[in-house]
């Protein structure tokens, strides 16, 4: 069988696991029930996410990752025209999202930054009733005694504990989940894998794992999530809350499946091995009875890197057992490294990235030095051919960072024509990234223990 690789790196849920879809010999049946539907199904088909040797023989951005054969395997539906302007419409209703920067990321979808998902167009379906209801009953939601009559939204995303500063590819997902927050005027869990952070790393002590997370907490808030629609929790101090639901997924799922699913081996402790069912867990409302109203159906939707669907498509399918309401998922391409767009940004990684605690000298230093150009070899050459858009790395990021969709247009028609040289878009690209940098890191040091201590209390959000 063909085996398919892609990179990980702005990953939502930072694991070291190795995420795969792989054929076992040991595993020879489906993991799924007769009547589930067909996309949620775990197969034996073979599908390796592995970053290891990958993209070896393409330096071109685009088609060195297939994101078409990544939708076919996964069984995904493609992010079309029509979904963006369903979701549009959501935009022209919606009176809650502001014109600030950290919700201004409309660009990450529209340019296919984001761009497959399961069942997003049910959230948007759930956010139109709803929205529908109150103009009909001018401007007062009609509370139902009935579930069935009361669908409500709430994201779910997560980190794992580091003590290294974020890099750009972690901003992706939250600045994603911030901007829909915004968008639908939703609650918003967040998960810190404080568990598997130190389950992981054998040079990890407990109590060490615990404070980074509790840094880890600092750099999330300084996103601008909504204060009183937010619910920030660790795995370790929620677990009272979280194990009566995990311990039905854990008893759905055999250990034939978890191998096949994520690679583990016979030398993996049995913690890694359980893991997958606790970051199951927060998909489904019900493990959050002080934190969403449980008379409300709430129906949870997770945007995050496409690497996480192994997670998500198990948990899709253990709903359809437990006969609860299966997460939707929206997912996103990956944030190429400076140094070529046939490597990865890691956190973990040697390679040069940009972090969120660098500085304008160091920026521009790493942007000058290290971006990989698409243009010619001289000024003459560029103006003559023109650059390649795909492989150039100062040109990618804008996509990723400029929310100015027609300044876009004009850099990628001038740049791509040979009417701007290379230095002229990282220059572009510095300044973006300075502006963008800046702003975050006033707000990062502005937040404070308290603010810590309010974000992690249990408390009704939704």
């Amino acid at each position: 069988m063909n085996v398919l690789k892609i990179i990980r790196t702005n990953c939502v849920f930072v694991n070291k696991t190795k995420l795969c879809y792989f054929h076992s010999s040991q595993t020879k049946k489906k993991f799924s029930t007769k009547n589930n539907n067909d996309d949620d199904r775990i197969t034996n088909s073979q599908f390796d996410i592995n970053f290891n040797n990958i993209l070896s023989n393409s330096d071109s951005y685009e088609s060195s990752i297939d994101y078409d054969k990544i939708i076919k395997t996964f069984g995904c539906s493609k992010i079309n025209n029509a979904l963006i302007s369903k979701f549009k419409d959501v935009l022209t209703n919606s009176s809650d999202i502001s014109t600030s920067t950290n919700s201004s990321q409309f660009h990450l979808l529209n340019k296919g930054i984001y761009f497959c998902h399961r069942d997003f167009d049910k959230i948007i379906d759930i956010y139109n009733h709803n929205n529908n209801n109150i103009s009909n009953h001018n401007k007062v939601k009609t509370i139902s005694t009935k579930k069935e009559h009361n669908k409500q939204i709430y994201l779910y995303t997560g980190r794992g504990p580091s003590n290294k500063s974020l890099h750009l590819g972690h901003t992706i997902p939250f600045l994603f989940n911030k901007y829909l927050q915004d968008v639908f005027d939703c609650p918003l869990v967040i998960q810190i894998t404080d568990d598997e952070k130190f389950l992981s790393n054998k040079d990890l002590n407990l109590d060490e794992t615990i404070k980074m997370g509790y840094e880890n907490i600092k750099d999330i808030i300084a996103f601008g999530f909504n204060r009183d629609k937010t619910f920030i929790f660790s795995d370790i101090d929620y677990i009272k809350q979280l194990y009566k639901l995990n311990l039905k997924i854990q008893k759905l799922v055999n250990l034939n499946t978890i191998k096949s699913l994520f690679g583990f081996n016979h030398q993996d402790n049995i913690g890694k091995i359980s893991f997958p069912s606790l970051q199951c867990t927060p998909c489904f409302y019900e493990c959050f009875p002080e934190v969403l109203n449980q008379n409300t159906d709430w129906n949870c939707l997770i945007p995050c890197a496409v690497d996480q669907d192994p997670y998500f498509r198990l948990t899709r399918d253990i709903a359809y057992k437990l006969k609860l309401n299966k997460p939707a998922c929206i997912y996103s391409k990956f944030l190429p490294s400076l140094e070529g767009t046939n490597k990865k940004m890691s956190s973990s990684g040697k390679e040069v990235k940009i972090l969120l605690t660098d500085t304008l000298k160091t920026i521009k230093t790493k942007v000058n030095k290290y971006a990989y150009s698409g243009g010619q070899e001289t000024a003459e050459k560029q103006r003559e051919l023109g650059a390649n858009l795909d492989i150039d790395i100062s040109y990618i990021y804008l996509k990723y960072f400029l929310d100015d969709d027609m300044k876009l247009s004009e850099i990628e028609n001038n740049y791509s024509k040979g009417i701007m040289l290379s230095g002229e878009v990282k220059k572009l690209l510095i300044e973006t990234l300075d502006k963008f940098i800046t702003l975050y890191q006033e707000k990062r040091n502005k937040i404070t223990d308290d603010e810590v201590r309010y974000f992690l209390q249990i408390r009704k959000i939704g």
